[in-house]
């Protein structure tokens, strides 16, 4: 619910400043975006969360379960991110048409919200499978109206590119407190080889983006 009234108010927001092709334009975007990583997030809902709690009492393998989460999630979204740098254009053509030009250029900065995205999201499972409800009910308030406010101000500097950059930083920001947070409070430690994984993927799509 709180998800879905933060996205209310961007897309109002959008659509009272930039009109309804605006709008369209940041609803085209986000559709390639979480569709793209829908599998993903579905097997995790379905999958690994579960395995969370069966481990919940055995620490040590709690952590390696999440660690080689970690690991396939930063593999599968950094080279889905790849792919969408280098056809960007070719996805919205064929979804869309040639009018949603603008989009393309939102997914190339996008994509790096959803490597983000999917490194904080392995952590927060832990959250949710602790079932820790002040947690998640501060987490959840504090990240929603985090996220309205980012992207509608990152839409008033720069348009639907700004959103991308708005984006890119919410999520950034997201996973540092989620780390922070299972870190001090879980005690659950990343690996350096996660970390190095996280960075190079990062380099290597940032490279591409470059050239």
């Amino acid at each position: 619910v709180l998800t879905l009234f933060a996205q209310f108010i961007v897309i109002y927001y959008i659509t009272y400043v930039g009109g309804n092709e605006q709008a369209g334009l940041y609803n085209a975007g986000f559709s390639i975006i979480n569709n793209y990583v829908a599998l993903l997030f579905i097997a995790m809902s379905t999958g690994y969360l579960p395995r969370l709690v069966k481990l919940l009492t055995t620490p040590i393998q709690l952590q390696e379960e999440i660690t080689k989460q970690l690991n396939f999630s930063i593999i599968i979204i950094g080279c889905l991110s790849l792919f969408c740098i280098l056809f960007s254009n070719y996805i919205v053509e064929i979804l869309f048409s040639e009018d949603f030009k603008e989009v393309a250029i939102f997914l190339r900065i996008a994509v790096f919200g959803m490597i983000f995205k999917a490194f904080s999201w392995c952590l927060g499972y832990l959250i949710i499978a602790k079932v820790d409800t002040k947690v998640l009910t501060f987490t959840g308030v504090f990240y929603n109206v985090l996220y309205a406010v980012m992207l509608v101000f990152g839409y008033e500097i720069l348009g639907l590119r700004g959103i991308g950059y708005a984006f890119v930083l919410y999520n950034f920001v997201h996973l540092l407190g989620i780390w922070l947070i299972t870190t001090y409070k879980y005690s659950l430690l990343i690996s350096n080889k996660t970390i190095f994984l996280l960075l190079g993927m990062l380099l290597l799509n940032i490279l591409l983006l470059l050239l």
